[in-house]
């Protein structure tokens, strides 16, 4: 045989020799201990690599597979996030326009004396009070005193009541007077959104600094 060393070739001739010299039995014992051979040869050489092989990216393909589900979870709880924080905006819009954050005094006395005039009441009086800080709002009475039917006085309520910006009524004092007149004697009190005094001491200070 062409490009076969001759050591190795003199002793696998001699191998072959040897086995020929064996008996049946002995022949099965050597046949069969080198499939044995070849098998463990097989499994330590080929098998067992695949399998570590086969194992690592099953382990990493589950850990992706685990880093996906967390990343869709987080997704959800993102939009779930988002979808809180537009509704909490959207009420945050109409608690400060019932809670706004500055005293618009003279348009609130405007409107009361409109609703006074609609409903069909005199309006004899109404002037504003010292506003007083409750923490994060602060209250801004308004001291009235309106003359008309009980009819014409509940529509006048009614019609407050109805305001975007919050107005309660306290105090009210009801005097029967002549032509069956009500005379009210009652206090307003609306209520302002007190904003960061921090941010507010900020603001202000730049604005004298310009």
């Amino acid at each position: 045989m062409a490009g076969v060393n001759p050591n190795f070739q003199g002793k696998l001739d001699s191998f072959f020799s040897k086995v020929n010299d064996l008996d049946t039995t002995q022949k099965l014992g050597v046949f069969f201990g080198t499939i044995v051979l070849i098998a463990a040869a097989y499994l330590w050489f080929f098998y067992l690599p695949q399998k570590n092989e086969i194992e690592r990216l099953e382990n990493k393909q589950s850990s992706l597979s685990s880093q996906v589900l967390v990343a869709r979870s987080k997704v959800k709880r993102i939009n779930k996030i988002k979808e809180e924080l537009k509704n909490r905006q959207e009420e945050f819009v109409v608690v400060m326009k019932a809670l706004p954050d500055t005293k618009e005094i003279p348009g609130l006395l405007s409107s009361l004396s409109s609703s006074a005039s609609e409903a069909g009441l005199s309006l004899e009086s109404i002037a504003p009070g010292k506003e007083l800080e409750k923490g994060f709002y602060s209250e801004i009475p308004i001291s009235m005193k309106i003359i008309g039917g009980f009819h014409e006085t509940a529509l006048f309520f009614d019609k407050v009541s109805n305001f975007n910006r919050i107005v309660d009524f306290k105090n009210a004092k009801l005097t029967m007077g002549k032509d069956n007149n009500i005379s009210t004697d009652c206090r307003a009190v609306t209520y302002r959104f007190l904003k960061d005094k921090k941010n507010e001491d900020k603001k202000n200070s730049k604005k004298k600094k310009k």
